[in-house]
């Protein structure tokens, strides 16, 4: 159904991206990255601390007359036991048998966190988090090529014209945003400090 539904939108000016996204104080902060790279702990992490909410695996972005938007896309969060277990709330959670086959337990933010939806936002900061085994995590610069040459596997190359007007929006989104590597310790109660602080120094972005 993602696929279609992408392809659809694309024609009408919204483009996908493969990313959490959360807000503060009318900024977005999205964590773009493949299955695995830990997007839902830390969307989890920062919904405890009071972040707003508008997706953990999806977002749509257009252009608008203030710019480049962020549009939410909120669901269910699905949630390993591993990481419901990094959780004291969710430890019920991580002892509950699995629904069938499925690997993974759906997790309403609105319900357990009292979640707010934000609908939308301007992307400041994009982050790409990666999981080093490490007990402290650490946030550093990244290039804009290496970060858009990350988000280039988001387009799916069904039409040229479509294509390259997704290609631009990610170009875009590279542009408006200060870019980050988060090397994720197990810190979690620290991590929203941390990408607080990203948020509180964005600055004019460069070009790609």
């Amino acid at each position: 159904f993602t696929i279609p539904l992408a392809e659809l939108l694309k024609r009408h000016g919204l483009y996908m991206a493969h990313a959490a996204g959360l807000s503060l104080d009318g900024q977005g902060l999205l964590l773009a990255g493949a299955s695995g790279a830990g997007k839902t702990t830390l969307t989890i992490a920062l919904l405890r601390a009071g972040f707003g909410f508008l997706g953990d695996d999806t977002l749509f972005l257009c252009a608008r007359a203030q710019g480049l938007r962020a549009l939410a896309f909120p669901d269910q969060i699905d949630v390993t036991p591993h990481t419901a277990s990094f959780f004291p709330e969710l430890q019920a959670l991580a002892r509950a048998p699995l629904p069938g086959s499925r690997p993974k337990q759906s997790l309403s933010p609105t319900r357990v966190y009292s979640a707010v939806p934000s609908w939308e936002c301007a992307p400041a900061v994009l982050v790409f988090p990666q999981v080093p085994r490490a007990s402290k995590s650490l946030l550093t610069p990244m290039p804009k090529d290496a970060a858009f040459l990350e988000l280039v596997c988001n387009v799916v190359r069904t039409e040229a014209d479509s294509a390259q007007a997704h290609l631009d929006t990610l170009a875009a989104l590279v542009n408006q945003c200060l870019c980050l590597r988060l090397l994720t310790g197990r810190d979690f109660d620290a991590v929203p400090a941390l990408l607080r602080s990203a948020l509180n120094q964005v600055h004019p972005a460069q070009s790609v």
